[in-house]
C-alpha cells in the first residue's frame, strides 16, 4: 500500500488531457459534489472531465446541478480519478475505466481505503472528500470561483451533517469560510442538504419514526424501511435517505441503525453519537466507513438480515459495556 503526496498528484494530474471522474455507487453529496469540483477544475485548466455514475441519482441530489453520465461501456481516457471510493469495489463495473487509463488516482477519507489505484491519497483525518479535493484544486493552481466553491462547500457541509458531526474541525471550518468568502449561498445549500422533503417522504418518514425500536437499554435505536413501506408512499429506495438520523437523535441511543430493504438487497447505515466504533461492525458484513459512520449490504431477505444486524449490535455494546 502506498499514499502518494497530494502534490504528487497535482503534478500528475497536469500531464494528461483527458479524465474519467468515478464517484462511489449510490453516491452522496460528498462524493458528487466532490466529483463536480475537480470536473470544473479540470474544465478550467482546459482539460476534458467526465463524471461517471453506476445509476441515475436520487432527487435529493438533483440540487448540484452539474452534467454526469450513467455507465454504459467505458471509454478511453487518460486518466481516471476515483474519488470517495473506499475500496475498489466501492466502483463496481466502472473498474473498467481504470484498466483502460494510462493512469489511476484515488483521493479518499476513509482510515480503512485499500490503496488500489496506481497513485492514492488518503487522509482520514479529512472530514470528507470535499476537503481534499480543495486542496488539491488549490494545488492545481485553480481558482476556486463561486461554482466551484458551491460543489465543494456542499460535499463539507454534507459530510460534517452541517457542521454538527464529530469530523468537524478547526481546519474543516476555515475551509468553509473561505468558500463562503466566494459567495455562496449557504442558506440555500442548506435547505437542500437538510430541510427539503416531499409531503410523501416526510409521511413515510413519520412511519418510520412510530416504527423505531429500542435495545440494549435504549443504547441501541433501530429504524426500518419496508419495500411495502417504500411503495405504499410511492417512493423509490434512492429517494429516502437519512433514516438512521431518526434512530440517532432518540435519547440515550449510543449506536442507531438503519436497515432498507431493496430490490435486490438490504442496506445498513450505522451512527455512534460518542464512542462505538460502528466500522467494525460493518467490516463483519463486509462494509466499512468511519468510526462514527459506516455501512454495508446484505443479500439475505429481510428478516433474517435485520435479526443478524440486531444480534451482532446488541453484541459490540455489550462487550463494551464490560
Amino acid at each position: 500500500m502506498t499514499n502518494d503526496n497530494l502534490l504528487l498528484i497535482a503534478d500528475a494530474i497536469k500531464k494528461y488531457d483527458t479524465f474519467s471522474i468515478l464517484p462511489h455507487i449510490n453516491p452522496d453529496s460528498d462524493a458528487m459534489g466532490s466529483c463536480y469540483a475537480i470536473k470544473y477544475a479540470l474544465e478550467s485548466m482546459g482539460k476534458c472531465a467526465v463524471v461517471y455514475t453506476g445509476e441515475s441519482l436520487p432527487k435529493h441530489l438533483e440540487f448540484l446541478g452539474a452534467e454526469y453520465s450513467v455507465f454504459d461501456k467505458a471509454q478511453e481516457y487518460d486518466a481516471c480519478l476515483c474519488i470517495d471510493c473506499g475500496d475498489i469495489g466501492r466502483i463496481g463495473d466502472r473498474k473498467a475505466f481504470m484498466d483502460l487509463s494510462k493512469l489511476s488516482i484515488n483521493v479518499d477519507h476513509h482510515y480503512a481505503n485499500s490503496c488500489f489505484a496506481d497513485m492514492n491519497y488518503v487522509d482520514a483525518s479529512a472530514c470528507s472528500a470535499g476537503e481534499i479535493c480543495y486542496e488539491l484544486i488549490n494545488l492545481l493552481g485553480v481558482e476556486i470561483t463561486k461554482e466551484c466553491a458551491f460543489y465543494l462547500y456542499s460535499a463539507i457541509c454534507a459530510d460534517t451533517g452541517g457542521f454538527r458531526f464529530s469530523n468537524t474541525t478547526p481546519k474543516a471550518l476555515r475551509i468553509a469560510a473561505d468558500l463562503l468568502e466566494c459567495g455562496i449561498d449557504v442558506a440555500k445549500i442548506n435547505k437542500a442538504l437538510f430541510d427539503t422533503q416531499s409531503f410523501d417522504q416526510m409521511r413515510l418518514k413519520g412511519e418510520i419514526a412510530k416504527e423505531v425500536a429500542l435495545y440494549a437499554d435504549g443504547f441501541v435505536g433501530v429504524a426500518c424501511v419496508t419495500k411495502d413501506m417504500l411503495s405504499r408512499y410511492g417512493i423509490s429506495e434512492k429517494d429516502i435517505d437519512n433514516i438512521v438520523d431518526i434512530a440517532r437523535s432518540v435519547e440515550g441511543v449510543e449506536v442507531a441503525v438503519s436497515i432498507k430493504e431493496g430490490s435486490e438487497l438490504v442496506k445498513v447505515s450505522l451512527r455512534s453519537n460518542e464512542y462505538i466504533d460502528v466500522s467494525k461492525i460493518a467490516a463483519k458484513f463486509g462494509g466499512g466507513g468511519h468510526v462514527r459512520a459506516s455501512g454495508f449490504v446484505m443479500s439475505e431477505d429481510f428478516e433474517t438480515a435485520k435479526q443478524k444486524i440486531i444480534d451482532e449490535v446488541i453484541k459490540t455494546v455489550k462487550e463494551y459495556k464490560k
